[in-house]
């Protein structure tokens, strides 16, 4: 059964339903209703809006791509969509929210750059503290305005003698399956009369008309043509009309409805596609190959297509029911696709250059009639890697205690730069001891090298048996990791040679009688002759310098 989404007009008769009981000014202050005048309408609060074509399909995108619309959660997640009539206050389908509390309604708004890929402004959270409904329509008052969140400040509300164009009008809206990424889809609705919409909801059959045309009807019914997903998910989105101003010539948005649904059907459930997930290697050397699987489980479904795409261009899909089953769309060399392996479910790329580095997305879909769709992203990076292990300059080859170590381990370039860390007789250095340098680049190959300086004082705890190890290494992802190591010999105080008077201050336990036999005392190599108590002496005189 055709699942309709059917779309309310609002028009000049529910301007009666709300009172301004806490000071809010209600709807029909909050619009223009000036019989069409549209010189204050479809903006922006920032800006004018000039167009969401590019909204046309299904994109990735958070919460906010088009910041006047907000989604609407409970406890159980996505309940349906909302319109921010001003920073304060969402305008919804009532039947989403009619057994909903203000305690349970969390509104969430932002504003994610699909082109860039960086989210502009952070998701904004605000809860709610008043409800108020109005048949199928209801406003939601928020704790405290988005702000400064972009939001639409005059609202057009059609004139009962407006005319809409087949397909002219559309929702966008947020729906989530609460994975990575939220899926932003634009709904083309057809506009029909309330008697043929309504007709078609009774007896369940597609009657179209050649235009919506209103007389004295509250009402006027659309639904969705594009069998993207029976339930609607669009539900509780406003319904806009793009129209051009005669003044500016600049688009404006005429609010004519929102869009509403059959009972019992949950927005955004998925009955038959299930556990898409993909398999996307994090990291691959540039010029080798990579394998990307996308796994689903489409239960008693028919396949319709299996889309990838590198960011939002699509590169590869796969159609079982056409023939060749696949199809490439790369423009350019960049995105090279082994067609012979690759199928529904995977896709090998060759010889990846390291340009193509990003996000990547699966997109699965049921076949008719219920057309389920899911997304899932990874992100995977192309590597150039060094062509040398981590340098190590400045460190000596003998140091004393209290000395200070002062070195640096630089990668050699390779895209991105190598992660770099000191160790210390196989331990890792603290971060005190280091300092980051920023990252050194070469333009005209793209290619990153990074420097790390290490900085200590020795102690008597750095040497094991004379000896401290220095070491450095080097990794990028689990792909490459290569280390320099540096021995450092304990520098002690050295042993007076033959020839040389000692100072005998220096030596407390000299005794008189030695003195005419210092000169073989201070060799560094003692004399086989010397007697046992002469050799326990000099022990003791060699400990004595040690220790010093």
């Amino acid at each position: 059964m055709l699942l309709i989404n059917i779309v309310i007009l609002l028009t000049l008769v529910i301007s009666s339903a709300w009172t301004d009981e806490v000071n809010e000014k209600p709807l029909q202050d909050l619009v223009d209703f000036t019989n069409g005048e549209v010189h204050y309408c479809g903006y922006q609060a920032h800006e004018i809006v000039r167009s969401c074509l590019n909204t046309y399909d299904t994109k990735y995108a958070r919460v906010g791509e088009f910041p006047w619309t907000v989604r609407i959660n409970d406890k159980n997640g996505y309940l349906a969509a909302g319109t921010l009539l001003n920073r304060a206050l969402v305008l919804t389908a009532s039947q989403f929210i009619k057994n909903k509390q203000v305690e349970d309604l969390q509104i969430v708004a932002g504003d994610w750059d699909i082109l860039n890929n960086f989210e502009e402004v952070p998701e904004l959270y605000r809860t709610a503290v008043r409800i108020e409904r109005n048949e199928d329509i209801a406003l939601i008052f928020l704790s405290m305005p988005f702000s400064p969140q972009e939001y639409i400040s005059g609202l057009c509300l059609p004139t009962l003698q407006a005319n809409f164009v087949e397909r002219a009008a559309a929702t966008t809206a947020w729906i989530g399956n609460f994975s990575n990424t939220d899926k932003l889809t634009k709904k083309n609705f057809k506009i029909q009369t309330p008697s043929d919409c309504f007709s078609e909801l009774n007896n369940d059959t597609r009657v179209y008309a050649e235009s919506g045309k209103f007389t004295d009807a509250k009402h006027i019914c659309a639904f969705d043509e594009s069998y993207e997903n029976p339930c609607g998910l669009n539900n509780g989105a406003a319904l806009f009309y793009d129209i051009n101003n005669s003044i500016d010539h600049l688009p404006r948005y005429l609010m004519a409805g929102i869009a509403l649904e059959k009972e019992n059907c949950k927005p955004g459930f998925s009955v038959g596609l299930r556990n898409v997930n993909v398999r996307i290697p994090a990291a691959v050397k540039r010029g080798d190959n990579a394998l990307l699987i996308c796994n689903y489980d489409i239960e008693n479904e028919t396949l319709y297509t299996v889309k990838w795409y590198r960011g939002r261009r699509e590169f590869y899909r796969y159609t079982p029911k056409e023939n060749p089953a696949w199809k490439i769309f790369t423009k350019t060399n960049e995105i090279d696709v082994e067609t012979t392996k690759s199928n529904a479910s995977h896709v090998l790329l060759r010889n990846v250059p390291t340009s193509i580095s990003g996000k990547f997305a699966c997109e699965v879909s049921a076949d008719a009639p219920t057309f389920d769709t899911s997304i899932v992203t990874a992100d995977m990076e192309v590597v150039e890697l060094p062509t040398q292990r981590p340098i190590i300059t400045g460190i000596h080859s003998r140091y004393r205690l209290g000395d200070i170590v002062n070195g640096n381990c630089s990668s050699d370039y390779s895209k991105p730069a190598a992660n770099l860390t000191w160790w210390i007789n196989d331990i890792q250095v603290p971060p005190n001891y280091l300092r980051i340098y920023d990252i050194q680049r070469h333009l005209a190959e793209n290619l990153e090298s990074a420097v790390l300086e290490l900085n200590f004082v020795v102690t008597v705890h750095h040497f094991i048996k004379g000896r401290l190890k220095l070491k450095c290494s080097a990794r990028i992802h689990d792909i490459y990791a290569q280390e320099s190591e540096k021995m450092i010999e304990e520098d002690r105080p050295r042993i007076l040679a033959s020839g040389r008077s000692p100072d005998m201050n220096m030596y407390p336990f000299d005794q008189p009688g030695d003195v005419d036999e210092h000169n073989e005392l201070f060799l560094t190599r003692k004399n086989a002759a010397s007697s046992a108590s002469r050799m326990n002496w000099n022990l003791m005189h060699t400990l004595v310098n040690w220790l010093r």
